[in-house]
């Protein structure tokens, strides 16, 4: 069996919470992770991520770094607020500043492909 293949079959079951304020990137996003048989969760901004992972438990966080409401920045410093320790992936077309970046697990400069993100998932979540 291909090895990558068998490490994205390791990810079924574990649940992702996908944080994007642009809907067709959203929807695109969560169409091909659950191709891969992963529990996808959405929200709009920040406030709504919080009150979802006050709620379910998540494995991983993909959030975007500039969102209207409350950007990823704000939301990720309330998530280590609230002691969560789950692998968080910031999403950006800029820049991110090096303070922001130890908050994280890893940064995914967009654009990105599919490709991009089945990597770091295998290395966050296998």
């Amino acid at each position: 069996m291909d090895p990558k293949k068998h490490n994205l079959n390791k990810l079924k079951d574990k649940t992702i919470l996908l944080v994007e304020d642009d809907q067709f990137q959203r929807e695109v996003l969560k169409d091909l992770l659950q191709s891969l048989d992963i529990n996808i969760l959405t929200s709009n901004d920040g406030f709504e991520a919080l009150e979802t992972i006050k709620q379910i438990n998540i494995d991983l966080l993909i959030i975007d770094k500039i969102m209207p409401q409350m950007d990823g920045e704000e939301c990720i410093n309330e998530i280590k607020k609230m002691g969560f320790s789950f692998p968080i992936v910031l999403t950006s077309g800029s820049e991110i500043d090096e303070k922001l970046s130890g908050n994280v697990s890893k940064v995914l400069k967009k654009p990105y492909n599919f490709e991009m993100i089945q990597s770091i998932l295998i290395e966050l979540l296998v």
